[in-house]
């Protein structure tokens, strides 16, 4: 029996991609119930949510990518026969059809579920050597290596996400995770998945992770 999923997508100021996110979730005939979090959006974020789900959250104002994160977890495990859910980002740039991996592994008992990009492939140079960076201190202060830290398509059963509840309210939340994840010894395990980055602009270089390695030990 596989074990009942929701999907969630964080979104902020996504009228840009939040469409073409549902209608390839179609395509693909993925029938899981999406909520879909908008994190004090001023554009057409909401309107485009409540056309293909019923279960949009709204925030007042804008709380950060980790506040969103944890509020469409939250939700995701109130609703009725949910045991786990698996986050997808609002642009665009995860595959819908990867949607069916992590359900497999999350099936098969897996409690947390992490994409690994070839981050030296298509994302832009500065960003492959952030990310990278995130995940060479992680594995000097932890002794665990965790790939592709910032990347936000992760699966999570209800043990698992009550494992890493996270305190992090902005972009921070994906350090927060891994440093919990490795912390704590925790088994996990990874997906070799498509690399889609289409938006330049987005993303961290060396100089923000170092801004998140500096917020570590604010987190338990």
């Amino acid at each position: 029996m596989s074990l009942p999923t929701a999907l969630v997508i964080p979104a902020f100021n996504e009228e840009k991609h939040l469409e073409s996110v549902f209608l390839d979730l179609q395509k693909q005939k993925i029938s899981l119930p999406v909520v879909v979090v908008d994190d004090g959006s001023k554009d057409r974020t909401v309107e485009i949510a409540q056309r293909y789900t019923s279960h949009v959250i709204r925030h007042g104002v804008n709380t950060g990518k980790g506040g969103a994160m944890l509020t469409g977890a939250e939700y995701a495990l109130r609703l009725p026969g949910i045991e786990s859910f698996v986050f997808l980002d609002g642009d665009g740039q995860h595959n819908p059809a990867e949607i069916k991996l992590f359900l497999e592994k999350l099936d098969q008992g897996h409690d947390l579920v992490f994409e690994v990009r070839n981050i030296w492939q298509k994302m832009p140079r500065s960003r492959s050597l952030g990310n990278h960076a995130l995940s060479r201190f992680i594995q000097w202060r932890y002794g665990v290596y965790i790939p592709d830290i910032l990347s936000g398509f992760k699966g999570f059963s209800r043990a698992g996400f009550e494992s890493v509840r996270w305190q992090a309210l902005g972009y921070e939340v994906e350090m927060e995770i891994a440093a919990r994840v490795a912390q704590q010894k925790l088994p996990y395990t990874t997906l070799e998945i498509e690399t889609i980055y289409h938006d330049f602009e987005r993303g961290m270089n060396v100089l923000d992770a170092l801004r998140l390695i500096s917020k570590l030990p604010l987190w338990p």
